[in-house]
């Protein structure tokens, strides 16, 4: 009567009995292109591995070999050159520049600038140049360096050259700041601020608008001269 006993089924497929298809995929490996793998199509079973086929040319850091070379440049050290698989060079030979401390260095002869050395040298590296330790002497014994600051050690009415207290130089400088004290450490006079030359630096001997006492007074001065902060203490002695 064409009852059905037993349902339709059948033999479930795997990937030996069933269709197999490729598929694109990723190997992971930068050194392969057009990466395939094996699926079954009923369920999408993987039955292969993901492969690729090797990229010879590939210039990836993975896929090239390193080797060493000579570039020529005697200032260079560890040339090394990279090539792909098929050959092609990747990079080209180079190497590290040699420094003072990879290369061989030597002393000569220079000039420090400095009237008060002798026997000036300076470390260079011998390929490159480059200096390595800078120029520098050793201290002159009978070298007297120039004084280009100068401030009397007496002022007086009766001198005309002494007459103020004030600051003499080879060269300008700028007075960051200048004070005077009396023999009780009292502050008689001060400036700041100002160049070698403003009248506000010299000191007339006088406090409020009085003759000071005569005797020692004691002053602290920082300058700058050629960019370089300096001090300077001293005392000065007032006359009549």
């Amino acid at each position: 009567d064409g009852s059905i006993c037993i349902p339709c089924q059948g033999v479930p497929s795997d990937c030996n009995s069933g269709l197999v298809i490729m598929e694109p995929c990723d190997d992971n490996n930068p050194c392969t292109i057009n990466d395939l793998q094996e699926v079954l199509d009923s369920d999408g079973t993987i039955c292969g591995p993901c492969e690729g086929e090797l990229e010879l040319s590939s210039c990836d850091d993975e896929c090239v070999t390193t080797m060493s070379c000579n570039d020529n440049d005697p200032c260079t050290i560890n040339d090394v050159i990279s090539i792909a698989a098929d050959g092609t060079v990747c990079s080209t030979c180079q190497g590290e520049e040699i420094t003072c401390m990879t290369g061989e260095t030597v002393i000569v002869e220079c000039n420090d600038d400095d009237p008060c050395t002798i026997n000036d040298t300076e470390e260079i590296d011998e390929c490159t140049g480059e200096i390595c330790i800078p120029c520098q002497g050793i201290p002159d014994p009978l070298c007297e360096p120039e004084i280009r600051v100068f401030i009397p050690n007496t002022m007086s009415s009766s001198q005309e050259l002494n007459e103020a207290f004030q600051i003499f130089s080879s060269e300008p400088i700028l007075v960051n700041s200048l004070r005077i004290y009396d023999r009780w450490g009292n502050l008689v006079h001060y400036t700041e601020n100002v160049n070698s030359g403003d009248p506000s630096i010299r000191w007339l001997g006088r406090i409020d608008g009085k003759e000071a006492e005569l005797g020692v007074y004691v002053y602290y001065l920082v300058y700058t001269i050629d960019g370089l902060q300096e001090n300077l203490v001293g005392s000065i002695t007032l006359l009549r």
